[in-house]
């Protein structure tokens, strides 16, 4: 390990740490003196490595979207390919589903989803749900603004405050968010 990896590692460590202890009111406090303090804390680690391993899955899938192979992510977790496809890979759906009103558009990638949700929102279609390397659209009669953030940006909370919709529960590291705009959807089906 480098010096510099030594020290990214030391200010996660510091920073998750300092994370945990102001996730619970008073705890680094009540650690000195309360035993049942040391119990809040398994309790919120416990938390966080759920929500770890959440954004490990949502990291991964972003990685893959990127165009990274399973190989790659197996030799970064320190695990064999198939190990990594078998833990973190999902089955990609079909890219004819269709029903008139919801659909799935697949062949996605980090680089063009955002151009594709452009233009289909411009023909009414709005993305209700994502995965790796497609998204699920609806179609209405207006036509629909979308947005990927990363999830840190503090950007998320002022549109958010400003009407706009979270799309999902999130894939780290990206936030996607949707609205409405007041004009027609344009005519016809645009081809994705």
């Amino acid at each position: 390990m480098t010096d510099a990896t030594r020290e990214d590692a030391e200010r996660l460590v510091s920073r998750i740490a300092a994370a945990l202890t102001d996730a619970v009111s008073d705890l680094e406090e009540r650690i000195a003196n309360d035993p049942a303090a040391y119990l809040d804390l398994v309790e919120i680690a416990n938390r966080a490595g759920r929500q770890t391993e959440e954004l490990l899955a949502s990291a991964v899938a972003a990685a893959r979207s990127a165009g990274h192979s399973w190989e790659a992510i197996g030799n970064r977790l320190g695990i064999s390919r198939q190990a990594a496809q078998q833990r973190f890979g999902e089955e990609k759906p079909d890219a004819a589903t269709w029903d008139g009103q919801v659909r799935i558009v697949s062949g996605l990638t980090a680089f063009n989803e955002m151009k594709v949700l452009e233009v289909l929102g411009e023909h009414g279609w709005h993305s209700i749900g994502y995965g790796m390397f497609h998204h699920v659209v609806r179609k209405s009669d207006k036509q629909w603004e979308h947005v990927r953030l990363l999830a840190s940006q503090d950007t998320v909370r002022t549109l958010l405050s400003e009407g706009w919709e979270r799309i999902g529960s999130g894939w780290f590291p990206w936030v996607y968010l949707k609205r409405q705009l007041n004009k027609p959807a344009l005519e016809g089906d645009p081809g994705h």
